[in-house]
């Protein structure tokens, strides 16, 4: 629960741990981030299955440089015409590579068979 919590809602550590304390568990904020660390991609993955098939017919996609961990990366992203995030992607690379494969896996988790 305070991984979803910090992942679907942009809380702190330390807000979540407080979270945690009012319903009854004592959880320091670092014991948070080694969560987060560990099962942050299966909920992830878990939530990219459960929304298999659900996207909308018209999608936008951008990109966009930000700096993650002291490192400059690229994000892409996908959205549907309602405003879903459909899934993102970090890459060290803006070339043609990164591109087809955050378009595959766009393409796999949206339940649409690929043409490319």
């Amino acid at each position: 629960m305070a991984v979803l919590w910090r992942l679907r809602y942009k809380l702190g550590l330390r807000d979540v741990a407080e979270l945690l304390l009012q319903r009854g568990f004592e959880v320091i904020y670092e014991t948070i981030r080694v969560w987060e660390f560990r099962f942050a991609p299966l909920v992830s993955e878990n939530l990219r299955n459960k929304r298999r098939g659900i996207a909308g017919r018209s999608w936008y996609l951008d990109e966009t440089y930000i700096k993650v961990g002291g490192h400059w990366r690229y994000l892409y992203r996908a959205i549907d015409r309602e405003g879903n995030l459909l899934d993102s992607m970090l890459s060290e690379h803006r070339d043609k590579h990164a591109a087809r494969r955050f378009l595959r896996r766009l393409i796999d988790s949206a339940g649409r068979s690929t043409c490319a």
